[in-house]
């Protein structure tokens, strides 16, 4: 019953690990769920602001505009204001998360395109810093609790296997269950980190060779 202990507690730590990869699944959830949504609004104020930024500054380049506006604090309400004025026919609106969320991904999109313009390589993407941080993240995560799951599941074979009390055979197969399915995330979790880092070291080579 002593060796059980360890056990008990490590079922109790590895929950608290899984919030771990739960907090950044979720937060590449919310960037698809970004690349999927549709505001009409939030792009005919991106076209609004883009068509005042060229009236007001016609020889600054658009990858300039388009760093300004992200770098802009009070984007939404510009945007906003942006609106208003070009369009006036349209009811007065606040912003919301959805036109927040679509707004400053458009941007993000705009901006990745004028780089890839003056990029001087074809048919390669420019490389994506939040590809490179989400990789060390899923990476950093996925890494501790590949490791502590591994050894936790092994260590339950192990005493399941050794075990002479059948009263409490479901818990080592409930531990070795739980322990094999969490293996298998952070296994998940270190593939799409490495395929990350991999995809961003691709663009950053096709970006540093120069065009023949």
């Amino acid at each position: 019953m002593i060796e059980f202990l360890p056990l008990l507690q490590a079922s109790v730590l590895l929950p608290v690990l899984w919030l771990l990869p739960g907090i950044a699944l979720l937060i590449l959830l919310l960037r698809i769920v970004a690349r999927r949504l549709r505001s009409p609004l939030a792009e005919t104020a991106l076209d609004s602001l883009m068509a005042e930024a060229r009236q007001q500054q016609p020889e600054r380049a658009e990858a300039e505009i388009v760093g300004a506006l992200r770098r802009d604090p009070a984007l939404v309400e510009h945007a906003i204001a942006a609106v208003g004025r070009r369009h006036p026919t349209l009811p007065v609106f606040s912003g919301s998360w959805r036109f927040r969320m679509v707004l400053r991904h458009r941007l993000e999109m705009l901006e990745r395109q004028c780089r890839g313009a003056h990029s001087p390589s074809r048919g390669v993407h420019s490389p994506s810093h939040g590809g490179l941080v989400a990789g060390l993240v899923l990476l950093g995560i996925g890494g501790p609790v590949l490791l502590g799951s591994g050894l936790f599941t092994a260590q339950s074979v192990w005493q399941g296997m050794a075990n002479t009390d059948r009263s409490i055979e479901v818990f080592y197969a409930a531990f070795i269950l739980f322990g094999g399915v969490a293996t298998l995330a952070g296994g998940a979790f270190c593939l799409g980190g490495g395929w990350l880092l991999l995809r961003y070291r691709k663009a950053k080579r096709g970006e540093a060779t120069p065009r023949s």
